[in-house]
């Protein structure tokens, strides 16, 4: 009976864990909601500090997303994703700082658009951060849920052979 009591321990603290490292990524990515609209926002503007600001911001949301490990391969997807959102925002921030280098770089766009034609075949890139936190949570719920049901199936099963 201990042993089934520390795996369904075990469990409960990796899914804790997967959801608060879910739950960081959201974070993250409202974030990068926020910096996008700045970002537009100081389009129109040419306030250098606030482009310093903002770029820094990105840096530190990239460090911050590094420093997340997940063994579950959407969660690595949902990273991945948030982080590619970031270096994109920093390149649209570059391009408002040296707007005489994205006159050059056009030719490169053409090329980045075909990328961004592929990523938006796969669904994962359809779906906003706080979306795919709840269905990582409410499977991991599921999980939860099958794997209670089967310990208590075995702790009954294991209390009658023990009287």
């Amino acid at each position: 009976m201990l042993m089934i009591q520390s795996v369904y321990r075990g469990f409960e603290v990796r899914k804790y864990q997967s959801l608060m490292k879910l739950r960081q990524i959201a974070q993250v990515g409202k974030q990068v909601v926020e910096l996008r609209n700045r970002i537009q926002d100081l389009a129109s503007s040419m306030d250098d500090k606030q482009k310093l600001i903002i770029g820094e911001t990105i840096m530190s949301l990239l460090l911050k997303l590094d420093t997340i490990q997940g063994l579950h391969p959407i969660m690595r997807d949902v990273r991945k994703f948030v982080a590619k959102e970031l270096v994109d925002l920093q390149e649209k921030l570059d391009s408002l700082t040296f707007p005489q280098v994205e006159s050059q770089n056009e030719e490169k766009n053409g090329e980045l658009n075909n990328d961004h034609e592929v990523e938006a075949a796969n669904p994962i890139h359809a779906i906003k951060p706080e979306q795919l936190v709840e269905q990582i949570s409410d499977e991991l719920n599921k999980d939860h849920v099958q794997a209670q049901s089967g310990s208590n199936d075995e702790v009954v099963r294991l209390d009658l052979e023990n009287h």
